[in-house]
């Protein structure tokens, strides 16, 4: 079972939002399926951001840098006055009932002018030093698959030269690879120069909490003022879990192992499986995205009620995997959360299950999971 990863940030704000509005320098346009990832990058800008094409540019010498999350738009016609602009951006998700998930609905962004100087001394940097490299695909030896990474583009247009580069993951690329530290220095001296992190982190200080949002691999879930109470009151449980974390788990699985275990039913959901505060087994149940829903049924009323009697089998079978574990000699001051889940596999021409225990440390952030004795 693999689990995801979940990036929490405490962030600072609160509107809600329905279309394209504009609150506090923040802008929020819905997302339309017609420009989506799938979409020409030129077009999405062009559509939520307003930006010409940098080939269509009218002016003599135009850069535009993307990273996640941020585009920089920097230009001069006369070699005299330079201008230029920061764009930051993120997606917000909004659970959907009609298909019982969470969806980008809006992209929300915050425009920002920079400092004449500074665009001109990375442009003049960015030309001498980027403008002739190639791009990642034409450079012998770099890697484009780097588990978790990134890409920065630049678009030039030069005079009447016009080349984009892009360069996936530079930073984890071999040290031997040709550019790969003038093209990271670039990104550095970008970053740093307009300093980039302290505007991203102003403009998350500004999105609404109590939602999850995305520009990249990474969910960020902005916590309420209730939520972040609930995070510091919830301290005690994280610090006591960690401890006995190992503990618990050797034990659980030393006891697994004991059984040879053989369901009788085909329990393919997750079950999560509750410890009381005197250590036994006090409750099993399942989670609540994978209980059946009549909806989903289109009207095989019957259907539904063979899998809710699935479920509870199911249910039964695994109270008693558990019953007769026992977690007191922890002396536990908190619930315990686990969660039981199976596994089928294709293995020598026949279906093999198998089953997973694993931590389900959700449960000590949020809520009142672990009131105390």
């Amino acid at each position: 079972m693999q689990k995801l990863k979940i990036l929490i940030i405490f962030l600072f704000c609160s509107i809600l939002v329905n279309g394209q509005k504009q609150v506090n320098n923040l802008q929020f346009k819905q997302v339309d399926k017609n420009y989506t990832w799938r979409t020409a990058q030129e077009q999405r800008d062009n559509f939520y951001f307003n930006l010409t094409p940098v080939r269509n540019s009218k002016m003599q010498k135009h850069i535009r840098f993307y990273a996640t999350g941020i585009i920089i738009d920097l230009f001069t016609n006369d070699n005299q006055l330079y201008e230029g602009f920061v764009i930051t951006y993120i997606y917000d998700y909004v659970y959907d009932k009609k298909t019982d998930n969470s969806e980008r609905k809006h992209i929300i962004f915050e425009k920002i002018s920079l400092d004449s100087e500074k665009v001109k001394l990375v442009m003049e940097r960015l030309i001498e030093r980027q403008f002739e490299i190639p791009t990642d695909s034409l450079i012998q030896n770099w890697s484009k698959y780097i588990a978790d990474g990134y890409g920065i583009e630049f678009t030039f247009k030069i005079d009447k030269q016009f080349k984009t580069q892009y360069y996936g993951n530079p930073k984890y690329q071999n040290d031997s690879v040709d550019y790969k530290h003038i093209i990271v220095d670039n990104h550095n001296y970008i970053s740093t120069t307009f300093n980039l992190d302290s505007i991203n982190k102003v403009f998350k200080n500004k999105l609404p909490k109590g939602k999850s949002y995305s520009s990249g691999n990474i969910i960020i879930c902005i916590l309420t003022d209730r939520d972040v109470k609930k995070w510091n009151k919830n301290k005690p449980i994280r610090d006591y879990m960690e401890f006995v974390s190992d503990t618990i788990n050797n034990y659980l699985k030393t006891e697994l192992l004991k059984q040879n275990i053989m369901m009788k039913n085909d329990c393919r959901d997750d079950y999560l499986i509750i410890f009381g505060k005197n250590g036994k087994l006090k409750k099993v149940k399942i989670y609540d995205s994978d209980k059946p829903k009549l909806k989903d049924y289109y009207g095989d009323f019957k259907g539904f009620l063979e899998d809710k009697r699935e479920i509870r089998k199911c249910q039964l079978e695994i109270k008693k995997i558990f019953k007769n574990m026992n977690l007191s000699f922890i002396k536990p001051k908190y619930k315990i959360y686990r969660t039981f889940t199976f596994i089928v596999e294709w293995r020598n021409e026949e279906w093999k299950w198998k089953y997973d225990l694993y931590e389900d440390s959700r449960r000590y952030y949020y809520g009142n999971y672990g009131d105390k004795k």
